[in-house]
């Protein structure tokens, strides 16, 4: 049974005995089985002396965890593990050796004295893990997976027993930083405190929700970059990388060097003077300014003359999902167009869809009574 060492300090405990455990259930021929009788060692209360004495029906399996980890305190393999750890284990080890009753150490006591190095003290624990939990900070939303994965992991193994009204105050104050929830929490702080959304559950659902979104997104992008990179015959670049070659050079307006190295010179025509090239500049700027105009955000090619505000001129505590208000909004649980309101907000009403659906169907409906006679284009 092969294992990939021994923790190095008591923050890489966890996951070396979540490996451990996983690397015993797989060797063993009832692995359910085996998950009960390993998980004993990891548990509250539990003794050395508890693990002294194995059962036939274990007996080669324990054999073979013994030998496993043997060797991560002897030779050269212990010389990369933790000097005071592996003293600590032989330490017993010999001690059971030298009995007046010589006995040999067992494979469940070596894990468990990794477990007891590592110990924390009952109250030094709790303290170290809710200062850890509220040390977390959110790195940002391209790490909100990451960052999820990680609360849930300290709340799972956090030793004191935190109701959901304090893990929603812990959470929210976190995510006060996210650029994807600002518009989500801004729904959240208008709710009242009796109001079903507002708890820690519909918070953590949000998370997840997005996180997977988010994950669907990027799964769906590698597969049309592989798709557009079999069609060409090019090896596709991981999500989010450009590889150097497929970056097209920058456009630059050709000189009269670059001009006469391509065989050209530039020579004025007759009859041409100050005048033209006046107007060409005039029409270079008319052109520019075109080119400008046509550019915007998507808000604003959709709005083509419609009276009314854009996003970006809306604060964003007053911004909310439009359509839902009409019962317009055809993806409720993945929408990301803003928080689904019962009611408008005084801000939204000046958003250039607001006024357009209000004219068209009069005022919100509400989203259970969708108006009759809604084209495709009114729904999202």
């Amino acid at each position: 049974m092969k294992f990939s060492g021994l923790p190095k300090s008591a923050a890489d405990y966890r996951g070396w005995i979540d490996s451990v455990i996983d690397t015993i259930t797989a060797a063993a021929k009832d692995p359910e089985k085996a998950f009960v009788w390993v998980s004993r060692v990891d548990v509250d209360g539990a003794k050395f002396e508890d693990f002294g004495s194995i059962s036939q029906d274990w007996i080669s399996l324990d054999a073979k965890i013994r030998s496993g980890l043997t060797r991560f305190l002897t030779g050269k393999d212990s010389e990369k593990e933790n000097k005071e750890l592996v003293s600590y284990a032989l330490k017993r080890r010999d001690e059971l050796r030298k009995a007046a009753v010589p006995r040999q150490i067992t494979g469940l006591q070596m894990i468990f004295l990794v477990r007891q190095f590592f110990r924390v003290h009952d109250t030094e624990k709790v303290s170290f893990e809710l200062s850890a939990l509220i040390a977390l900070e959110y790195p940002g939303d391209a790490n909100m997976g990451w960052f999820k994965d990680r609360f849930d992991l300290m709340l799972r193994h956090c030793r004191t027993k935190l109701e959901d009204r304090d893990k929603e105050g812990i959470l929210v104050n976190k995510l006060r930083g996210s650029d994807a929830l600002r518009p989500h929490l801004d729904y959240y702080d208008r709710l009242p405190e009796t109001h079903a959304d507002r708890c820690f559950r519909w918070v953590n659902d949000l998370v997840d929700t997005l996180v997977e979104n988010a994950r669907k997104k990027r799964n769906v992008d590698a597969m049309v970059s592989a798709n557009a990179a079999a069609a060409t015959g090019k090896k596709s670049a991981a999500p989010g990388k450009v590889k150097k070659d497929d970056v097209p050079p920058p456009r630059t307006t050709p000189t009269s060097s670059t001009s006469a190295a391509n065989g050209k010179t530039d020579k004025k025509e007759k009859g041409k003077g100050k005048g033209d090239s006046k107007d060409k500049k005039n029409g270079k700027a008319n052109n520019n300014k075109g080119n400008a105009s046509n550019s915007g955000s998507d808000s604003e090619k959709e709005k083509k003359g419609q009276s009314g505000k854009t996003k970006k001129d809306i604060d964003a505590k007053h911004y909310c999902c439009i359509r839902h208000l009409w019962g317009l909004c055809l993806k409720p649980e993945t929408c990301t167009n803003g928080p689904h309101l019962e009611k408008p907000t005084s801000g939204i009403k000046e958003h250039f869809l607001y006024v357009k659906l209000d004219k068209k169907f009069g005022p919100p409906s509400g989203p259970a009574n969708p108006p009759p006679g809604a084209s495709a284009s009114d729904k999202s």
